[in-house]
């Protein structure tokens, strides 16, 4: 089971070439040797924030997982303003391969054991069935920026203009793909470095894999110039959620190095409010 991935950032050369988008004729655009550095040394750290959460939805089998993408950027230039403005995250989610190995496994056979259980009662892939946001944009606070002594931002809420824009599109039935789109409207101080999803999951199958890539656009700044770049990264591996392991976790208690517990039982997850797990609050 893997709960945690990390990837770097590239220049997107399928999308545009480096130093295309707006930029004020004040100053030349930023050489290559100075934007290129930055975007490489940018990591994306994604997690299954724990305890994951086991529970039923509608009387289906499903966990509460809340998606976490954490973004480092280097930062060793203050006279380079650079910053994210938008980022769409693609997760896919799909059913685990089994190798023959695997196939003589006790872990393949609770698994056969647990596809016949519900053979005659459902669909017999995992599913996302909700998450927050949903359908609908969702706007936060609009933040006023205020520069430090030191160079630090400092965001406070304002609340008469928004500036953020956060959306998730699902797609297939049973739903095995989502869309995560957020964007600094105004393109100030960016998109936030740590950002929460919160995923319902059924589950009637084998063990899952959940794919995560990203696609945005990083936003150079120094003098008067400015440079839009479009950039990507994927993991190299997928995360992975067996059925069994989880259950085993919960039932032994076991806990994470932070003293949390990996797993916790649940109840019905339909009557959670997604909105209390996410860190895009109102």
């Amino acid at each position: 089971m893997i709960l945690t991935q990390s990837f770097t950032l590239q220049v997107d050369k399928g999308r545009n070439q480096l130093g295309s988008g707006k930029t004020k004729l004040v100053e030349p655009r930023l050489p290559r040797e100075i934007v290129l550095p930055r975007i490489s040394a940018t990591t994306v750290h994604v997690e299954l924030v724990q305890p994951i959460i086991a529970g039923t939805y509608y009387s289906e089998p499903a966990y509460l997982l809340r998606l976490q993408l954490h973004i480092v950027a280097l930062d060793s230039d203050p006279s380079l303003i650079s910053r994210i403005q938008s980022a769409s995250v693609s997760v896919l989610l799909e059913d685990a391969q089994v190798t023959k190995e695997a196939e003589t496994s006790r872990d393949f056979q609770w698994d056969l054991d647990l596809m016949a259980a519900y053979a005659e009662a459902g669909p017999k892939h995992p599913s996302f069935a909700k998450t927050f946001p949903g359908h609908e944009d969702w706007k936060p606070f609009s933040p006023v920026i205020e520069a430090s002594s030191k160079g630090e931002v400092d965001l406070r809420a304002r609340g008469d203009l928004d500036t953020l824009t956060i959306s998730v599109r699902r797609k297939g039935s049973p739903c095995k793909s989502l869309l995560i789109n957020v964007a600094d409207n105004l393109g100030i101080a960016g998109i936030p470095s740590y950002m929460t999803v919160p995923l319902i999951l059924t589950h009637r199958s084998l063990r899952s894999y959940i794919r995560i890539s990203l696609h945005a656009r990083y936003s150079f700044r120094h003098g008067g110039s400015a440079d839009t770049v479009p950039v990507f990264g994927e993991a190299e591996g997928p995360l992975v959620l067996d059925p069994e392991t989880l259950q085993q976790i919960m039932e032994t208690e076991q806990k994470s190095v932070d003293g949390l517990r990996v797993v916790e039982r649940g109840d019905s997850l339909e009557d959670i409010d997604l909105e209390t797990c996410s860190s895009i609050r109102r």
